[in-house]
This record gives structure tokens, sequence and C-alpha cells, in this order.
């Protein structure tokens, strides 16, 4: 008995101890992909135009207010840089974020020589804006100015001030922002020159500042652990499985004393032994109490009366009776457990 139950009990565990494990294997698996999520947008999918023109002090040999993109500019007639940003980006599927943008300058200034860089400034001109996407489409249009002027001033001050030798690159660019992580996703812009007699203006070339998209089932790179751990989470669903059934077997096959002698009782005797719904009423009867079964099957077979069962106890206690006359042979089947 204390066998039995030590044996059910270590199934009990080992199904317990499986489920746990196989739990535990697949949290970290969908942790795992979760974490390397790769990018919903497919930045590979820009288009960028951008147009620009060079607001110019006046001056006595250029009469225009303003020159166009494309040409070489003079640095002090240069007043202000007007640039009209016409952004677009479209992606394969619904973007799933929050995004905005906002415009800004950037200069940085290096040493002539070395190409070390001494100092950089950056400053947003335009301040962050919300973008509502169309489905699967972001698109900016902005306009932005920069005082031109102004930071070339700044940069010659600063020349003098430290008699250093000294190239200074402005860029004014066009950033997109995933409002929940509060990161550039991509950038678009132009490039000049400050603290130089001409100047020729580009477009710099747009770019994501995240990696094109692929798909997980594209992606090959799986993780060794990621690959172990679907292998931990088979292996312990299917012992789970199996402890499962051999448990469920095990509880089937492990019947009492009681269950296995009374199934073979009814089974070869059951055309002499008529099962009972309620008890003989032994009151006035002289109650003899036989040893065993066969004892019951040689008064049957001497009287040709049928024998009565009902069981007492349920899958515990039961009685087989033969009422002859004022006599009663009774025999009691009892669980062995249950002395």
């Amino acid at each position: 008995m204390e066998n039995s139950k030590n044996k059910l009990g270590n199934n009990y565990l080992k199904i317990v101890v499986s489920f746990v494990i196989f739990l535990v294997a697949i949290v970290f698996i969908l942790n795992s992909f979760e974490s390397n999520e790769l990018p919903t947008i497919n930045l590979s999918n820009q288009e960028s135009k951008i147009d620009y023109r060079v607001k110019l002090f006046k001056n006595d040999f250029i009469k225009e207010d303003y020159m166009e993109k494309g040409k070489t500019y003079i640095t002090d007639l240069v007043d202000d840089i007007e640039v009209d940003y016409n952004y677009k980006i479209t992606n394969s599927k619904k973007f799933d974020s929050e995004y905005g943008y906002n415009v800004s300058y950037k200069m940085t200034i290096n040493h002539n020589s070395t190409g070390k860089q001494l100092w950089t400034e950056e400053e947003t001109i335009v301040d962050n804006k919300n973008i509502t996407p169309d489905k699967n489409t972001i698109e900016v249009k902005e306009k932005a100015v920069v005082d031109y002027d102004k930071l070339n001033d700044k940069i010659k001050l600063f020349k003098l001030n430290y008699n250093i030798p000294i190239d200074c690159k402005l860029e004014i660019n066009l950033n997109v922002i995933d409002l929940k992580s509060n990161e550039k996703i991509a950038l678009t812009g132009i490039n000049t020159n400050l603290n130089t007699e001409i100047i020729d203006i580009e477009e710099t070339e747009y770019n994501s500042l995240q990696p094109e998209v692929e798909t997980l089932e594209e992606n090959n790179d799986i993780s060794v652990v990621v690959i172990i751990s679907i292998i931990v989470a088979i292996i312990s669903l299917l012992f789970f499985i199996i402890e499962i059934i051999r448990t469920i077997r095990y509880n089937s096959s492990r019947k009492s004393y009681y269950e296995k002698a009374i199934y073979k009782i009814l089974k070869n005797y059951g055309d002499v032994v008529a099962e009972l719904v309620s008890p003989v009423d032994l009151t006035n009867l002289n109650v003899i109490d036989v040893k065993n079964f066969d004892q019951m099957l040689d008064v049957e077979e001497e009287l040709r009366i049928p024998i009565m069962f009902y069981e007492t106890i349920k899958n515990k206690e039961g009685e087989f009776v033969i009422v002859s006359n004022e006599i009663a042979y009774r025999y009691i089947l009892r669980d062995k457990i249950t002395k």
C-alpha cells in the first residue's frame, strides 16, 4: 500500500515538474522573439524631395533677392537658407507606433589639419509635430528657415577667439521620430559649409537609422538558446503527456481486493447471483455466516436457491445471502485494506 502511494505521488510530481518546465520554456521563447522583434517599418521605401532657395543681402551686383537651388553662393551675401521638405515613407504593413518629426540644424567643427572633431552644436528650428499615418504611409511636408549669416558669424568668432584652423559643416535635417522610444528612425536634409568664401549646398543622402525589415520567418539567425528552449519545451510536453497517460492507466488498474473479488464473482457466477438495490431484512431470521463464497455456492447447489447480493459499502463491502425457511446463509466480502 505504501509503495503504491509513493509511486502515485512520484507520478504526480513528474507531471507537475514537466508542466512547469514546459511553461518556463514557452515563456522564454515568447520573450526571446518579442525582445528580438525586428522593426515593422521598411525604411528603404522612402521618397525625399527637397527644394531650397538662398536669400541674399542687398548688394550692388546681384539684383535678385533669392538664388535658386543648385548654384554656388558667395558666403558674405547669404542671409537665410529656406528649405521646403516633402518626405514620404511607405510601408508594407500598417504603422504600429506613434510618430512625429522636427527640423534641426547641426554644426560640426573639425580641426583643419587633423580632422578631429572640436565642437558640435545642434538646435531644433521646427519643434516636434505629430504625424498621423495614412494606414501604411507617413508623409511630411514642412518649411524651415535657417539664419545662415548668424551661424557663420558664430563660427568666425570661434576661429578668432581661439586662432585655430577649422572646417565647419552645417546640416539642416528633417528628423522622423518614433515617439514611444523617442528615437530618430530616419532623416533627410541638406548640408553646406561655414567659414568659407563660397558655398555649395548638397542634399544629404537620406537614410534610415534602423535596419530594413525582415519577417521572423525570413530571419534564419535564430539564437542557439531559443532553439534549445524549443527542444526543451517539446520534450517536457511529451514527458507531461506520457506521465498523464501512465497515471491514468495506473489508477484504472489499481483496484482493491474487494473490487477484484466482486468482479470475478459476478463475472463467473452471474447466473446464480442476483444483485439487489436494497438489503435483505434478516431481523427474524436465524443467520448463519459462512467462511467463504465457495461455501455459498455449495448451499446454492444444495438448495437450488439464488444467491442475493447487496453492496453495503460501495467498493468496500458487500453481503451474499441465501434465505431458506427461517434460515439465512450469509457471506460478507470485505476489502482487505479496511480490515
